[in-house]
């Protein structure tokens, strides 16, 4: 996945809306530039860049109307959400291929082997099928009513609104501001360790935490730039726990309706016993994981550092 380009802060207060603009068009432009990789059915790069890509813009939507700089954005919103949803639909399978894959290795059983094989190939059935779709989303004039949404957007962006002296630093400070209490609204979810949908959350708002600790990343300033990477710990610990929470209630589903059908003893049920519970135990981990470095937050007030410079 190719990397956010940096887009330096502005030098004065003058030069904000300029920045701001400027941060809006690169991040668009991000969006784009992974349309022809997307398109490649070969490549799983361009699928995950794209959709991430979005996933940054969105946010920085976000972070625009909260400061009041940006207009409305419904249609450049539900265009951008549409988008990545069919990106999604094709990650998800390629993420489930790389998981099955792996466990497959250690599989000593052949039956369950086989039947890990079987949901390979219709994990791989489901890419080709969602990949069809995204192409009817991915052509010249879906992309050119897009660039028209992202134009109209940028002409009437807006200086931000403050009665601050120091306008970079009230926007960066509202902005991550507002992203910390939504992160520490969710946190208690960590208490929780089967609230599934609330943990969602909690990644959803760690993820927009990070983004908007980047948007005002100086890149001279490398105790700025480790927070960010902090962050993204946080992000990745909730999202291996959140993949493994969509194959658990998968599998839960398939071998409650297969016992119903007397099929127990089929390689695909034996495949699915023996994967439920290693995706168990792969959650325990992770989720252990993202309530340690929680722990240690606390301990060391990280969240708080965060406002402090």
């Amino acid at each position: 996945m190719a990397k956010a380009r940096n887009v330096a802060l502005p030098g004065g207060e003058d030069e904000l809306l300029v920045w701001l603009r400027q941060l809006f068009s690169v991040r668009f432009g991000e969006v784009l530039s992974f349309r022809e990789a997307a398109l490649d059915p070969d490549r799983t790069d361009g699928i995950h860049s794209m959709r991430v890509a979005i996933r940054r813009l969105r946010s920085l939507l976000g972070d625009l109307k909260l400061i009041g700089a940006g207009p409305r954005s419904g249609s450049l919103t539900r265009e951008l959400k549409l988008l990545a949803d069919k990106l999604g639909a094709v990650r998800d399978a390629d993420v489930g291929v790389n998981s099955l894959l792996k466990l497959r290795a250690k599989a000593n059983d052949p039956k369950v082997a086989d039947g890990i094989d079987a949901f390979i190939a219709r994990q791989r059935s489901s890419r080709e099928e969602a990949f069809l779709v995204l192409e009817a989303h991915l052509t010249t004039e879906r992309m050119e009513h897009l660039q028209s949404l992202a134009d109209r957007f940028l002409r009437k962006m807006s200086s931000p609104r403050s009665a601050e002296d120091d306008l970079i630093r009230e926007t960066a400070e509202s902005v991550i501001r507002s992203r910390i209490n939504k992160f520490c609204d969710l946190a208690p979810a960590l208490y929780s360790p089967f609230r599934v949908r609330r943990l969602h959350k909690l990644r959803i708002a760690a993820k927009h935490l990070r983004y908007a600790v980047e948007m005002f990343n100086d890149q001279t300033d490398e105790a700025w730039s480790g927070r960010a990477a902090e962050i993204a710990k946080m992000q990745g610990h909730l999202g291996d726990l959140h993949d493994c929470d969509i194959w658990i209630a998968k599998l839960r589903k398939d071998l409650k309706d297969q016992a119903k059908n007397a099929v127990e003893t089929t390689s695909e049920f034996l495949a699915a016993e023996w994967l439920l519970g290693e995706f168990v135990r792969r959650r325990a981990k992770h989720y252990r994981d993202a309530l340690n470095l929680w722990a240690e937050w606390r301990s060391t007030k990280f969240l708080e550092s965060l406002l402090a410079g």
